[in-house]
């Protein structure tokens, strides 16, 4: 399964072998007057999806019934709002503009920790090395920077 997301608020679900479209499904704006924008949609290997809005929260979603959140990731600080999220481990990892990565254990929603990046520069996304455990934030114009 491959899944692609889009500014319109759209998601889409792809056949891998025959690259036909299987679903589309549009999430709901939780906030009215705003318009939402996907800038991320993770596929994890048991069926679901984890999906980060620009909003403060991060929603996992089921492929079979997308349209209600099994579960949500809230930002610890109302105030910021998720640029990028990634999956890794039993862990989903979630960046804010302000250089904050924070981590929430996947099934349960609590928040285990959080990374500060301290470049001054903001994140624009995540990425992990599940193999090496290796945890990649890049920036606008800056380094890419590691955790371990």
């Amino acid at each position: 399964m491959v899944a692609s997301a889009s500014s319109d608020a759209t998601i889409r679900i792809w056949n891998l072998t025959t690259s036909e479209c299987l679903s589309v499904v549009k999430l709901q704006n939780r906030r009215p007057g705003d318009a939402i924008s996907i800038n991320r949609v993770v596929p994890l290997q048991d069926g679901r999806l984890l999906i980060c809005d620009r909003s403060d929260t991060l929603d996992l979603l089921d492929v079979e019934n997308p349209t209600v959140s099994l579960l949500k990731y809230k930002c610890p600080n109302p105030d910021e709002e998720f640029v990028s999220a990634t999956y890794c481990m039993g862990y989903v990892y979630g960046a804010t503009r302000e250089r904050n990565i924070y981590c929430f254990h996947l099934e349960t929603g609590i928040l285990e920790s959080n990374l500060k990046v301290e470049d001054g520069k903001e994140i624009i996304g995540l990425e992990h090395d599940p193999t090496r455990k290796i945890l990649a934030a890049y920036t606008l114009k800056g380094p890419l920077v590691l955790f371990k």
